[in-house]
Formats: C-alpha cells, structure tokens, sequence
C-alpha cells in the first residue's frame, strides 16, 4: 500500500510525536509499504537544526518542507509557525497524488484537518493519531477563551478531522471519553499508549547526578527584557501549562470555599450574641459593640440581646 505520514516532526528530530512517528513509518516500510512523509526541515526543539529538503532513509520517502520559524516566546510567534507549515504543508499536498491511507498526527495542531480534506478530494482511508487534544488543552490551560470566534473554528476544524477518520487512535482511556463525547462511535477508536525506547535510553547514575546538582539555564526574551529562567533538563512546555491549569483551578475552589465562609460582620454579630448571653445588655449592643454592622442587622441584634438578658437576669 501506498502510506502517507503527516506531522512537523520525523527522523532526525528527537522529541516524542518524532521517535513514535519513526517507528512508525520503518515498521511499515519493513513490511513492503510505500511510505512517504511530509515533515519540517528544522528541528522543533532546536530550529536552528536543518535537515536535507528531501531523501531517502530506510526505503522511506521524506519530504521536508519549510516554514517560519520565529520561536515560541509568544502565543502569536507560535501561531504565525504553525500557520505557515500548514500552509506549505496544504500546497505541497495538492502536488500529491491519491493514498491508500493517510496518517496524521497533531503537531502542528490540527494538521489532521487538512489529512481529512486531502482523502475527502482524493480518496483513500484517513487515520487520526491523536498525540494532543486542541484547542481543548489550549482552552483548559486559559490560552484559548472558550466562546470566541478561533475557538469555535478550531473546534469545527477536530470535529471534521474526527468524523472523517476512518480509525481515531487515542493514548488513554481518558482521551477516548473526550474523544467519545464528541459524538465519535466506539468502534472507531482505538487506546494505543505511547511506548519506551529500551533499545536506546538507559539509566545513567552520572546523568541523575547532574541533574540533581543544578539546574540548566537557558535564557529567553520577554517584553522586550532578557531574563534568565532556570529549567531543570528535560523541562517540558506542556507539562508547565498541565501544571499551570491546575494551578488555577485549586486557586479557584480555594476562592470558592473563603466565599462560603461567614463574613467578619456576621462573625462579629456572632461574637456580640454570646455576650449578650454573658449579660451584655442591648443598649450597649445599640450603641457600640456593632457599630461595624448594618443599622437594621443592628437593631435586630440590640432587641435579642435584650431579651437574652432579661432571661438572665431572669
């Protein structure tokens, strides 16, 4: 068959949507299958890495295109990226003849989408590998508002990549319920984890030394300012966001629970009535004790504080 494969990063590129893609491709290229692969020719951790436009590695067919590359201080530096490979990526796609299967990751995001249009004009069989959910992590961690206009295009765009697919491949049982409450069936989803590279990562007591001993530094540009961030090795992006989401929502409840707790001038109120019950009187209620209260929670307060001491006194 004829196997097309879609997504920013592939071989020699080191970051995880590369390596599992690479397996990937070389264990169907192993089988006999024509594979080929539209990718960047720059590296996405390291732009400044530059791969060959086009070759041939492993009977597999790479083509490599280019794109801006801008970096990723900002939220519209990314945008502009990932437009323009999108846009690149869906003019080279029109040079292409007809696959049997298409295969489309999510780096860029929604780089399915234009997988989807590609088998709908012609033809074939189109598989979504689901490595990120957006813009519905872009909304969870706040870098999206929900109700805007890009939100609901975005969503349009997963929603048609999802109906489209003949075969959705989610990495946990978490992401297909998401997946499944899109209205896709079950019998088009399959749970596929990612998995670990034995062969060529190992344990290295020298590395877990110098990791423990300090952080990297690495610097980045903010506001027109240069500061200097310390990120631990093997600092990840997406993990900072997952933490910053989370971050925000214990924020939120905490603000929740102060909000249900009694406010200071009900808790002074409180504090007058018992004692009253001591035997204050309410006119010293009245006059002085609550004067931090509303004149009608007050003059309520004076009259029980009366009687309470009447019973007292009683």
């Amino acid at each position: 068959m004829r196997i097309l494969l879609l997504n920013q990063c592939f071989y020699p590129d080191v970051v995880a949507t590369a390596q599992h893609l690479t397996d990937l491709a070389r264990g169907l290229a192993d089988r006999g299958h024509e594979v080929t692969v539209i990718t960047s020719d720059r590296g996405y951790d390291d732009p400044s890495r530059r791969f060959p436009h086009s070759e041939v590695w492993k009977s597999i067919k790479i083509i490599r295109i280019r794109a801006l590359s801008l970096g990723k201080e900002t939220k519209l530096k990314r945008a502009l990226n990932f437009g323009s490979f999108l846009s690149v990526c869906a003019l080279r796609l029109l040079t292409l003849r007809r696959f049997d299967v298409v295969v489309a990751l999510t780096s860029p995001p929604l780089i399915s989408f234009l997988a989807a249009l590609f088998v709908a004009i012609r033809g074939g069989r189109f598989c979504f590998w689901v490595m990120d959910l957006n813009p519905d992590e872009a909304i969870a961690a706040g870098w999206l508002k929900e109700n805007t206009l890009t939100a609901q295009l975005l969503k349009r765009m997963l929603n048609y990549s999802l109906r489209r697919a003949d075969r959705t491949i989610v990495l946990d049982r978490f992401m297909k319920d998401r997946v499944l409450k899109k209205g896709i069936g079950e019998d088009r989803i399959s749970v596929l984890a990612p998995w670990s590279h034995d062969d060529s990562v190992s344990y290295s007591p020298e590395g877990r030394a110098a990791f423990r001993r300090g952080p990297a530094r690495r610097t980045r540009t903010v506001r027109r300012r240069r500061v200097v961030s310390r990120q631990p090795p093997g600092y990840s992006p997406g993990a900072a966001i997952a933490l910053g989401a989370a971050g925000r929502v214990g924020a939120r409840r905490t603000r929740a629970a102060r909000e249900r707790l009694p406010s200071p001038r009900w808790r002074h109120a409180r504090r007058c009535g018992s004692r009253a019950s001591s035997g204050d009187s309410g006119s010293e209620m009245a006059s002085g004790r609550a004067r931090g209260l509303p004149r009608r929670l007050r003059a309520s307060l004076a009259g029980r504080c009366h009687h309470a001491g009447a019973a007292a006194a009683r």
